[in-house]
């Protein structure tokens, strides 16, 4: 079986009906049978709280993938007729698969919810508060395999995040990127955890940029003040800039990496988004941007960054009023001559100094409502003249 199966990306085998070209169907439905009790009798390590993973799994455990597999597939209301503990020990097997949840989790999910997220629950819980690879666990698995996921357990992995003292930073930022796109746009508990975790001296770089980010996305005015106070510790300020707009950017919110969507912004006013980009291209310098050629490479984070900095700017030119020609006027007064950027800064100010005109072209009527008037002005100015001159003489 091992040798004919397609996928090698999971534990399960999907093939066993291959059988059926070896042997009569009396030993098919005996290997059926067999692998399906196989699974419900499987004594191995299947979840990671507080228990040490092997880095490759035997073939007892993939006989009990697999006899999971077939149940889910030949047995009809399977997930129905599963017992409360043989639900919880089923979401163990779709954790501890190896990539992506199994096929038949959404609907284990969605017929025993109950079961299902007092397993979850307890891992996420667990998995938050240590320090483990974000590549093996579910975390990541939640993220990048299972959208349905997200809205279902957001509320819960919230009040998950407010109850931890989170050690990685990359499980963390999978967790709100999980989260935000989900939840309502307040959430007073979060922003409230969020200011206390930034009191903290002991902070990365990355996990303060996420914190910053959670204030921003629920409370722009508060986070563009909580940002600015913390781009005063020059020492890290254009890397804490730099992850704040790469974590603001995550594919969560945009569903590709390479878009830039309006709504996270959505709530900031005219004034804060001016402060943001103003912040942004205070600490992330044209001046010191990586010029790539037409070679390959792979981007780092300055490249990510900067290039949603001007993303960023793009915005800019569908705004108006006084905050927004000062601030572009400001940008170009600060930028060296030889950078190109300075030109556009001055293209968009005057763009939008002419958007902001009255430009809605008159009607038949309202034309000659203004020649009439100025006939009379000039008629006025002209007798005022006469009367002046007469006087004089």
């Amino acid at each position: 079986m091992l040798k004919h199966e397609e996928n090698n990306s999971h534990h399960r085998l999907n093939n066993w009906d291959f059988l059926a070209t070896l042997f009569n169907s009396e030993v098919l439905a005996e290997f059926k049978a067999g692998a399906i009790k196989h699974w419900r009798l499987y004594g191995g390590i299947l979840n990671r709280n507080k228990n040490e993973i092997p880095n490759s799994r035997d073939g007892s455990f993939i006989m009990a993938q697999t006899g999971l597999n077939i149940e889910s597939k030949t047995i009809e209301s399977w997930a129905d007729n599963l017992t409360d503990n043989e639900v919880r020990k089923a979401t163990r097997f779709a954790i501890a698969e190896s990539n992506e949840f199994p096929d038949w989790f959404k609907e284990l999910t969605e017929k025993r919810p109950s079961q299902v997220f007092e397993v979850i629950y307890n891992e996420l819980s667990w998995e938050l508060s240590v320090n483990v690879d974000e590549k093996l666990y579910l975390l990541h698995k939640i993220r990048y395999s299972a959208q349905w996921l997200h809205q279902l357990i957001s509320s819960n992995l919230i009040d998950i995040i407010v109850s931890t003292t989170t050690k990685s930073s990359a499980l963390l930022k999978y967790s709100i990127e999980i989260c935000l796109p989900t939840t309502e746009r307040k959430n007073a508990k979060l922003v409230l955890h969020a200011k206390n975790e930034l009191e903290s001296v002991e902070l990365t770089v990355e996990t303060r940029a996420i914190w910053l980010s959670i204030i921003l996305y629920f409370e722009p005015s508060e986070g563009i003040e909580y940002l600015s106070s913390s781009l005063a510790n020059k020492t890290y300020s254009t890397e804490l800039m730099m992850r704040v707009l790469t974590t603001i950017n995550s594919s969560a919110f945009y569903g590709n990496d390479d878009d830039f969507d309006e709504n996270f912004y959505s709530e900031f006013s005219v004034s804060e988004y001016c402060r943001l980009v103003e912040l942004v291209y205070e600490h992330i310098r044209v001046e010191d941007d990586i010029e790539r050629g037409s070679g390959v490479y792979s981007p780092t984070i300055r490249d990510d960054a900067q290039d949603l900095r001007n993303k960023i700017l793009s915005n800019i030119s569908k705004l108006s009023g006084s905050e927004v020609v000062e601030l572009l006027r400001n940008l170009e007064e600060n930028t060296p001559p030889s950078a190109q950027i300075k030109s556009y800064f001055s293209r968009i100010r005057k763009e939008i100094i002419l958007k902001d005109a009255d430009w809605k072209p008159w009607t038949i009527e309202e034309l000659g409502s203004f020649m009439s008037k100025k006939q009379n002005k000039s008629s006025v100015d002209n007798s005022t003249n006469i009367t002046i001159t007469n006087n004089s003489g």
